[in-house]
């Protein structure tokens, strides 16, 4: 059997194997989940982050006081392949921020995920470390720069 006569299914498959064989790293917290706190106001934070996500050509999806919602289309070949469906080929990585007062500032988690058939009511999602082992890691060092610039 020549390579091009390899079934597109296989090649899928052997792709998720192989990504579930990495290991997850924890964010470099207490936690291990992505978190900081941030020496300013719950709104300044919430503006500096609405800021930052929009100039790095995310979506802003909902805010409140208290959470920000963002997206954005994840338009790599991998990604299409594992997440992307006959819907929808392209999938979302969405990323909710909370916000949580307290009283010498704001402490901020970070929940991320990748989104097949975002918007429609078949959306699934899947935690975007199970999708990539170095996300949360990634995650809390956006944070870190996140509180540098609310922090100016």
């Amino acid at each position: 059997m020549h390579f091009h006569q390899i079934p597109f299914e296989l090649i899928a498959l052997l792709l998720v194997a192989m990504a579930g064989c990495a290991t997850i790293q924890p964010a470099p917290t207490a936690s291990g989940r992505p978190e900081i706190f941030v020496s300013a106001a719950p709104s300044k934070v919430r503006s500096t982050l609405v800021a930052a996500c929009a100039r790095a050509g995310s979506r802003i999806d909902s805010q409140t006081d208290s959470q920000v919602t963002v997206s954005r289309r994840l338009d790599n070949l991998g990604s299409q392949l594992i997440y992307g469906s006959r819907y929808d080929s392209i999938p979302n990585a969405r990323y909710i921020y909370t916000l949580i007062p307290e009283a010498a500032g704001t402490r901020v988690f970070v929940q991320g995920e990748v989104v097949t058939n975002p918007g429609s009511a078949f959306e699934r999602r899947t935690p975007i470390e199970q999708a990539d082992p170095k996300a949360l890691p990634a995650m809390q060092g956006n944070l870190e720069r996140l509180a540098a610039l609310a922090a100016q």
